[in-house]
């Protein structure tokens, strides 16, 4: 599933893109490569008094039931993504995805392609199009630690059934085949609002974006010591004696 996150926006393609009354008075420099469960702090959107938001959070959900800090970071360890499918069947994810739905800015992701045959990996860089910013759908939740005081914010990404590129490239892992939830930007304000009718939410849960709207490549390895660093990581990267169609 989705575990490896880039995002080379601005502040400025933020507040122009999703039509911000306020410009954010946050502070975020470029990632490039983003790994889930970390403590970063990552921007995200969200609807709070009818007004379009964006807020520090951390990538992973910290669960309302959680008591302690420890308990909390342990569980969103295992709480960066939330499936489209089982989502509302989950004591964990009900609450915010009938009530505090957000948005993810993304400049693109990664994904591992295994390839057959052989016992390689390749990562490959995904991304809508030719543009720095699009929108995966995702959930948070604002978790109060009551021996400080201190309010987290966290989130999840929603994943769902990949198109046939997406299905072509993660081919294997524990949960083969997935793909972030990418929602247009049409979608956003309903998919934001908390009073969007439950049925809408479904339908926007079950939106595919369609496998031509996306640009992948393959790209060095982003594990391990020979990872490279900044825009490096997300540049093209060619393997000798290997090819994957990505025709659709």
């Amino acid at each position: 599933m989705c575990r490896d996150h880039s995002r080379f926006y601005d502040l400025q393609q933020i507040y122009s893109y999703y039509d911000l009354e306020n410009f954010p008075e946050l502070e975020f420099e470029p990632v490039y490569h983003e790994i889930a469960g970390t403590s970063s702090l990552l921007p995200i959107v969200v609807m709070k008094d009818g007004k379009r938001q964006v807020i520090p959070a951390v990538w992973g959900l910290m669960p309302w039931f959680a008591k302690t800090k420890k308990d909390a970071d342990a569980y969103r360890i295992k709480m960066v993504n939330a499936r489209q499918e089982t989502i509302f069947e989950s004591n964990t994810y009900k609450y915010s995805i009938l009530k505090t739905r957000c948005i993810i800015p993304s400049s693109g992701f990664f994904e591992h392609h295994h390839e057959i045959g052989g016992k390689r990996k390749i990562p490959y860089f995904i991304k809508v199009g030719d543009t720095d910013i699009f929108s995966l759908a995702g959930i948070y939740n604002s978790w109060v630690d009551k021996e400080t005081g201190e309010v987290i914010n966290s989130f999840s990404i929603i994943t769902t059934e990949a198109n046939e590129l997406m299905g072509r490239i993660h081919n294997g892992g524990d949960n083969p085949r997935r793909m972030p939830l990418m929602l247009e930007k049409d979608m956003l304000s309903q998919w934001l609002d908390p009073l969007t009718p439950i049925e809408k939410v479904k339908e926007l849960l079950n939106y595919k974006i369609e496998s031509k709207r996306l640009m992948a490549y393959p790209v060095f390895t982003i594990r391990g010591k020979n990872k490279l660093t900044g825009s490096a990581i997300i540049e093209e990267y060619r393997y000798p004696d290997y090819s994957l169609d990505l025709t659709i």
